[in-house]
């Protein structure tokens, strides 16, 4: 009697604790290493430990996951970076700032949207067609999913690139785009 008394206090004890730790946030996984831009394999961006130490962009933090973001806290700022699963990485959504380019107020997404240093820009028409670039630019059309703010770039087949997702926000006279890049472990050089 006293050893059923004792395994069922034991396990009353032990269950809570055993569920406590394996629903919360994730720190080990497919995403621990070192990643680089699939442009520049050779320089790590974001390092990710199993003891929940991340760098990114030369920035230290503690960092979790969880299926959909990274979050890094501790750095100076917390940061939440969406993330989705690709073959061999992971596509890495780092937000940007861009300011409207008009005479007037923006309408919700719709108009020319220059990033902050000037290197990259958008044009949204209520048409559904896009522009997007710098130096070479890519055009196409856009369907938008209000449902999770997200609008997804159909390019024209001249430019052979893949339909992609981004994350936007208008406020005012800025919109926060988050752009996929496809991150790949680093290679040594």
């Amino acid at each position: 009697m006293r050893k059923m008394r004792f395994c069922a206090v034991f396990f009353a004890m032990l269950l809570p604790m055993i569920l406590l730790t394996a629903c919360g946030e994730k720190t080990e996984g497919p995403l621990n290493g070192e990643w680089a831009y699939i442009h520049d394999t050779g320089k790590t961006v974001l390092e990710l430990k199993t003891n929940g130490k991340a760098v990114y962009k030369d920035t230290k933090y503690s960092y979790s996951t969880d299926d959909s973001f990274i979050k890094l806290s501790g750095g100076g700022e917390d940061l939440n970076l969406r993330y989705a699963s690709a073959d061999e990485g992971f596509y890495l959504y780092e937000p940007e700032v861009y300011v409207y380019n008009g005479d007037s107020s923006p309408e919700r997404i719709y108009g020319i949207w220059i990033k902050e240093d000037g290197s990259w820009a958008f044009e949204f028409k209520k048409s559904g067609e896009f522009n997007e670039g710098g130096v070479v630019t890519f055009s196409g059309h856009f369907t938008e999913d209000a449902s999770n703010g997200s609008i997804t770039l159909f390019y024209s087949d001249v430019f052979k690139l893949d339909d992609t997702v981004l994350y936007l926000k208008a406020e005012g006279d800025k919109l926060y785009v988050e752009y996929p890049t496809k991150m790949v472990k680093t290679v040594e050089q």
